[in-house]
C-alpha cells in the first residue's frame, strides 16, 4: 500500500486471459490491469469524492497541508484513454501521477487460494509485467501464456 494516495483501480472488460477454447473458471477470467496512483505532496486531511454515473465519471477534492486538489477521472466512450483532470492550488501543483501495474492473476483463483483453494486446480502464472519507457512515456506490457499481450502506457 502507498501511504497518503488515492488509488484507482484500471480495468478493462476485454483483458482476459483465455488459455482455452472454451469456458473455464480459471482460463477465460478477467485479469487485473494495475492501479492509477495519485499522491498528493502534502497530508490529505479532508476528502470527497462522488461517482457520477450518468456521466461516466469520478470527481473529487482533496484538502492536504500543502493546498488544495480538485480532480475529474473518466473514460470516453469512443476512445481507449483514460482522462485524470487535475486542478491544484498551493504547491499541489507537483503531485504525482503513476501508474503501479499488478501481475495478470485470474481473480477467481486467488479467491479460492484465499478460502483453502480447490483439489487438483493447477494454475501456471503468467509471465510477470515488463516496464519499460518507450520516447518518454511509460509502458507496461503483460505478455499472456496463451501468446498474446496486452500494454498500458
Amino acid at each position: 500500500m502507498e501511504p497518503n494516495t488515492l488509488r484507482i483501480e484500471i480495468g478493462r472488460t476485454d483483458v482476459y486471459d483465455h488459455r482455452t477454447p472454451g469456458a473455464g473458471a480459471y482460463e477465460t477470467s478477467r485479469l487485473p490491469i494495475g492501479q492509477l496512483l495519485f499522491t498528493p505532496i502534502g497530508e490529505i486531511l479532508k476528502t470527497n469524492i462522488r461517482t457520477d454515473l450518468w456521466n461516466a465519471e469520478i470527481r473529487g477534492s482533496l484538502v492536504t497541508t500543502k493546498g488544495t486538489i480538485q480532480f475529474r477521472c473518466y473514460v470516453p466512450s469512443a476512445e481507449e484513454v483514460i482522462v485524470l483532470d487535475i486542478t491544484a492550488t498551493g504547491t499541489e501543483d507537483q503531485a504525482k501521477v503513476s501508474f503501479r501495474p499488478q501481475e495478470a492473476i485470474s481473480a477467481r483463483y486467488l479467491a479460492k487460494k484465499y478460502l483453502g483453494g480447490e483439489k487438483g486446480v493447477v494454475y501456471p502464472f503468467n509471465p510477470p509485467p515488463i516496464v519499460d519507457s518507450i520516447e518518454g512515456i511509460g509502458v507496461a506490457t503483460q505478455t499472456l501464456l496463451m501468446g498474446d499481450d496486452y500494454a498500458t502506457a
